[in-house]
């Protein structure tokens, strides 16, 4: 018996007992996943030593979501790890049955605000390529350039009579498909990656969800992707099949 209760002692004293201890050991693990395993291509057991270690304390949970919401923000982080940590937040929130529920609809909210920021900023580049390809449609106010959206005598009444009574033909419709002008998948596949996450946690999460907003709130939590999953250009539900 005392053998074993020596072997227990020595076992146990080289693990951490204090808090700081266990914080500084979970920083230099916090910061090797986003050196090392964002990166790497599939890792399969690493990463869960990371996982373990946030089920141990909401300060370790709230510290490894704030670090991958800030990647996923950060532009000066390349696609793939960008990627990486929206697919990972989606994870976690989606299956961590430790998080509360309240926090995860934090985290949506964050993912979703990013998604209508970028969609914004990807909409703003493609209007100014759009202005300075066709100058001709172009015009200046106070001093301003800007593009004209609508052609002169759109509104007319011929022009009114005429397409309410021929409605568009299959042909037209195939026609202006295929003169949409896509947006690059691989530069925005981290949008991708983060509509994908917002749509998991939502389909491993919403009957939690449903219980404190109610039925109508629960139509509310997928709002802020409505916008990029209507944008033709994204054509997000085709295009994710895809990556």
């Amino acid at each position: 018996m005392k053998r074993d209760s020596n072997k227990k002692i020595s076992s146990s004293s080289r693990i951490p007992t204090s808090f700081k201890a266990l914080q500084a050991n979970f920083q230099s693990l916090l910061g090797a996943f986003h050196s090392r395993i964002l990166p790497a291509h599939s890792p399969r057991y690493t990463q869960y030593l990371l996982f373990y270690l946030t089920s141990l304390d909401p300060i370790f949970m709230d510290a490894t979501m704030g670090k991958l919401v800030e990647i996923v923000a950060n532009n000066s982080e390349s696609v793939l790890v960008r990627s990486q940590a929206a697919a990972y937040i989606g994870s976690w929130c989606a299956r961590a049955k430790f998080m509360d529920i309240h926090y995860v609809l934090e985290i949506m909210d964050c993912l979703g605000s990013f998604i209508n920021h970028t969609v914004h900023r990807e909409a703003l580049e493609y209007t100014s390529q759009q202005t300075r390809s066709s100058s001709s449609s172009s015009h200046f106010y106070n001093g301003q350039y800007y593009q004209r959206r609508i052609p002169s005598g759109a509104f007319s009444s011929s022009n009114l009579s005429s397409r309410s009574s021929s409605p568009p033909s299959s042909s037209s419709n195939s026609s202006s498909l295929s003169s949409i002008q896509f947006v690059d998948i691989k530069r925005w596949r981290f949008v991708y990656e983060a509509v994908q996450a917002v749509m998991y946690i939502f389909c491993f999460r919403w009957r939690d969800m449903n219980l404190i907003r109610g039925e109508n709130g629960l139509r509310s939590v997928l709002k802020p992707i409505e916008r990029i999953v209507n944008e033709r250009r994204w054509n997000v539900l085709k295009v994710k099949t895809r990556l």
